[in-house]
């Protein structure tokens, strides 16, 4: 069913993110306890399921005392009066451009991706996701893990996004764990996290991590409109947009295997089964339509065809799954979700670049883990889609841009 969107336009607001300031990029170089604010082309690019947020910019100063010694800097970056990332200068280059120093790094997930556990670390049985996560990432100055409450996104957006809280995971009871030689700590944890059916995100300080899942259940917090030939007071505000509709991976039928074991006992065989078309019948957008028309529905042994009534030409194709260090049925599930949703949000990437780095209907900065309504017809989508990842970037020669990739929120289930 097309998605129908508003056709009304807001005016940003003074005093409000839409308030567009001489300057939208600030550097702070926090141990240092100064700012960079000379900065020529910029870029920031956050991702939902990618480990680390990363950054590039280039600045000016004739006065290169000013620009030494920036290697392994920890910076904040600030975004229309927003801290956007707390992170770190990982390389520099200087000596192309006169004075400019062109700098690139990434959030500090990127020291939990580098660092490898230590050998002594053992997680064991009853631990919760707190204390597993303290465990591991303390020597990296990790103390405090909290469950989303769209904080975050709030911070990201410059305003409040009107969402439904998730119930805390952090208490969650564990397995015991021991990690592999050389395995990273981001490495280590992110297995965890993926069967308790959450993602490790960066906190508000270099001393926090947030545990997330995707939240569908918020308000629409932008609006992507592109008509075959521009209609009377609807603002067209793409600058380009393409659609990609990838089936090629997708299951129909998933088989889920692990062992189910209580503590101190052998354990037994414990499989999850998902049949995609009986999920999909629940889908109100295209996907549903699609799989309801060419797929079979249920698990078809070897020696068994499909009934006379299935279409022919309707696909059927099995996936089966086995995570060796899932321990009960809840584990199992998650390790299910998580397979599928690696295949199904191939079914649909919207990936638009926009112009500015401003919603003109809320005066909200675009931002990832939020909800925006489509109308494309071009591209022929109309739906409201879940954002994965925002890129942010400004060049001199043609200013504020925004790159975003959208999924569709029933094709990314892993909770």
């Amino acid at each position: 069913m097309p998605y129908d969107a508003p056709q009304t336009t807001v005016t940003p607001r003074a005093g409000t993110p839409g308030e567009i300031p001489e300057t939208p990029l600030i550097v702070r170089l926090t141990a240092q306890g100064r700012e960079l604010t000379n900065i020529t082309d910029w870029s920031l690019s956050q991702s939902f399921m990618t480990s680390t947020d990363a950054f590039e910019f280039t600045v000016y100063d004739e006065d290169i005392e000013k620009t030494r010694g920036l290697e392994l800097q920890p910076v904040e970056l600030v975004v229309y009066g927003q801290k956007r990332l707390v992170g770190r200068i990982d390389a520099t280059r200087r000596g192309r451009n006169g004075y400019s120093v062109a700098c690139r790094g990434r959030d500090f997930i990127a020291d939990l991706v580098e660092c490898n556990v230590d050998p002594l670390l053992t997680i064991h049985s009853g631990d919760d996701l707190l204390t597993a996560i303290v465990k591991a990432a303390g020597p990296l100055g990790i103390n405090t893990v909290f469950d989303d409450d769209g904080a975050m996104r709030n911070l990201r957006a410059g305003r409040k996004v009107h969402a439904k809280t998730k119930p805390a995971k952090r208490k969650s009871k564990l397995n015991p764990y021991k990690p592999a030689p050389g395995q990273g700590v981001y490495e280590f944890l992110n297995k965890i996290m993926a069967r308790e059916g959450v993602t490790i995100q960066p906190g508000p300080n270099r001393n926090t991590l947030v545990l997330a899942s995707p939240n569908y259940d918020q308000e629409t917090l932008y609006q992507i409109r592109r008509t075959r030939e521009q209609a009377n007071g609807v603002y067209n505000n793409i600058e380009s947009a393409e659609a990609d509709r990838d089936f090629s991976s997708f299951p129909t039928f998933t088989i889920v295997q692990g062992v189910q074991a209580r503590a101190g006992s052998k354990g037994e065989h414990a499989v999850q089964y998902f049949d995609s078309w009986k999920i999909s019948a629940a889908f109100k957008s295209e996907l549903g339509r699609i799989l309801q028309d060419v797929t079979v529905s249920g698990r078809w042994p070897p020696g068994k065809p499909p009934a006379n009534e299935v279409v022919a030409g309707a696909l059927y194709r099995l996936l089966v799954y086995r995570d060796e260090d899932a321990r009960n049925v809840e584990q199992i599930e998650k390790a299910a979700k998580r397979s599928i949703a690696e295949r199904m949000k191939e079914t649909l990437q919207y990936t638009s670049t926009m112009k500015g780095h401003i919603a003109p209907e809320s005066s909200a900065i675009y931002t990832h883990d939020t909800m925006v309504g489509v109308n494309d017809d071009i591209a022929d989508v109309h739906e409201e889609l879940w954002i994965e990842s925002c890129r942010l970037h400004y060049s001199s020669n043609e200013g504020p841009k925004t790159d975003l990739v959208c999924w569709r929120p029933e094709g990314f289930d892993i909770e």
